[in-house]
C-alpha cells in the first residue's frame, strides 16, 4: 500500500469516505501491479523499494514511516468499527511494529547461543526431523518474518498477562506456520510452548469460490452487513412500519443481520469450508441465526400475551407434563450446561449451535402438539407456559454466548 501510495499518487479519498476500505482496495491494486511486473525489468527495483520501506518502518523514522503512521490509523478505524459491530473488545492490542526490531534481536540472540542455524545467508531452525521443514526466522536481507514476530509475541503474552493458554484462531492455511513456531519455542527452551494451540478453521468462500484481498475479489464485511440489513428491513420488517418505531426496526434488522452472519460462521465444523449465501443464512425455517431468533421472539410474544410474569413459579405442577413432546423438551433443557462446558473445553461452537437448533425444533414440535393457550386445565397451562419461558431463556442465553442478541419481537 505504502509503495503504491507514494510512487503512483492515487487520488486520496474524501474526508467523509471510508479510508480503511479505500486502503484495502489500494492493497489489491498494488499487489496486482507487482505481480504483473514479475519477470520484467521492474522486478528487482520493486523488490529493493519494498525492502527499503520495511527497513524504514522497522527503524521508526523516514517518509515511509510517517506515511505508515497515518495510514495505519485508517485501518485501525475500520477494524474497530467492525469489532464494535461484532461486540468484541480487547484488553490489549499487540501491533506488528512492536515486535519488529525486538523479534529480530531475539533471533540473533538465539543464533549466538547456537540454537539456530545459518542457511544461504538466512537464519532459522531445521525442523526436518519433526517433518516441519526449515523454519526461516531471519531473511538474508536482515528482515524478519511472521514467524519471527510470533516467536516473540507468544513469550510476551505469557510474560505480560501470565495467561494459562495461548489460543490462535487463524485459518487452516497457517497450520504449518504455527506448528513451526510452537516447535521453535519448544526447542529454544520456552516452557509454555506446550500451552500454545492453533484452532484452525477452513476459510470463508462465496458460491463462486475463494475470496482474496490480494486479488480484490472480496466482499467487504461492512458492505455485506449494510446489504443484509436492507434486505431484512424490506423483506421482513417494513410491514411493521408505523406500529414499530423506526429505531426498533433499525435495531432489529441490525440484530438479525448480526445473528445471521455470526451463526452462519460458527455453526460450521472447523474442517468444513464456510460458504456464504445470504438467502440461506437469513432463512426462518432452517438452521440459521434468524430461525433461532424467530423462535425466541415467538415464545417471548406468547409469554407476554399470557402474562407469564404473574405466575408463581414455586407453585408450578410439573407432573402435569405427561406428553412425549413435553418430556423431550424438558430433558433437552437440562442438557444446556453440559453442552456449554463441552463446547468450551473442546473449542467447538457447533456443539452449542446444533443444540440450540435442536432445542428450537423440539419446541416447535411441542407447541404444535401441546396447546399452551387452550390447555385442558389451568395447572397444565401454567406448566406449559413455564416450560416455554424456560426454553426462551435457554435459547437467549445460548445465543448470547455466541455473541448474538435475541430480539424481543420479529
Amino acid at each position: 500500500c505504502l509503495w503504491y501510495l507514494k510512487k503512483f499518487s492515487p487520488k486520496l479519498p474524501l474526508e467523509h469516505e471510508d479510508k480503511g476500505s479505500w486502503l484495502g482496495n489500494l492493497y489489491s491494486t498494488a499487489h496486482l501491479k507487482l505481480e504483473s511486473e514479475r519477470g520484467t525489468e521492474f522486478e528487482e527495483s520493486n523488490r529493493q523499494e519494498l525492502t527499503k520501506i520495511l527497513k524504514e518502518i522497522e527503524s521508526g523514522k523516514g517518509e515511509y514511516f510517517d506515511l505508515w503512521k497515518e495510514t495505519r490509523l485508517w485501518s485501525l478505524g475500520l477494524m474497530k468499527k467492525l469489532y464494535k459491530w461484532a461486540g468484541v473488545e480487547f484488553d490489549r492490542w499487540y501491533f506488528e511494529s512492536e515486535m519488529d526490531s525486538p523479534s529480530v534481536e531475539l533471533v540473533k540472540k538465539y543464533y549466538e547461543e547456537g540454537k539456530l542455524t545459518l542457511s544461504e545467508g538466512a537464519i532459522g531452525m531445521d525442523l526436518k526431523e519433526d517433518k516441519l521443514g526449515f523454519c526461516l526466522l531471519l531473511k538474508s536481507d536482515g528482515n524478519g518474518l511472521y514467524a519471527t514476530k510470533d516467536v516473540l509475541l507468544a513469550q510476551e503474552k505469557f510474560k505480560e498477562f501470565n495467561i494459562k493458554k495461548n489460543l490462535y484462531i487463524v485459518d487452516v492455511r497457517q497450520s504449518l506456520h504455527f506448528k513451526q513456531v510452537f516447535k521453535v519455542l519448544e526447542n529454544v527452551g520456552f516452557e509454555q510452548a506446550k500451552n500454545c494451540e492453533h484452532i484452525d478453521y477452513e476459510f470463508v468462500e462465496v458460491p463462486d469460490g475463494a475470496m482474496s484481498s490480494r486479488k480484490g475479489n472480496i466482499i467487504p464485511l461492512m458492505d455485506l452487513i449494510e446489504n443484509m440489513e436492507k434486505t431484512i428491513t424490506q423483506n421482513y420488517l417494513e410491514k411493521y412500519r408505523g406500529d414499530w418505531s423506526d429505531e426498533e426496526i433499525s435495531s432489529t434488522a441490525r440484530n438479525i443481520a448480526n445473528g445471521a452472519i455470526k451463526y452462519g460462521m460458527v455453526r460450521m465444523d472447523n474442517n468444513r469450508k464456510i460458504v456464504f449465501e445470504m438467502n440461506e443464512w437469513l432463512k426462518l425455517d432452517g438452521e440459521s441465526g434468524p430461525y433461532l431468533q424467530y423462535v425466541y421472539a415467538r415464545i417471548n410474544s406468547l409469554c407476554n400475551k399470557l402474562e407469564f410474569e404473574k405466575l408463581d413459579i414455586q407453585s408450578i405442577e410439573w407432573s402435569t407434563l405427561e406428553k412425549v413432546q413435553e418430556k423431550r423438551l424438558a430433558y433437552q433443557l437440562t442438557r444446556f450446561n453440559d453442552i456449554v462446558v463441552d463446547s468450551c473445553l473442546n473449542h467447538k461452537t457447533p456443539l452449542l449451535t446444533s443444540y440450540l437448533y435442536d432445542t428450537c425444533k423440539l419446541y416447535n414440535s411441542f407447541y404444535a402438539e401441546c396447546s399452551v393457550t387452550n390447555a385442558q386445565t389451568a395447572e397444565l397451562k401454567n406448566a406449559r407456559l413455564a416450560l416455554s419461558k424456560a426454553t426462551a431463556e435457554i435459547v437467549k442465553n445460548g445465543l448470547n454466548l455466541l455473541g448474538v442478541q435475541a430480539p424481543n419481537r420479529m
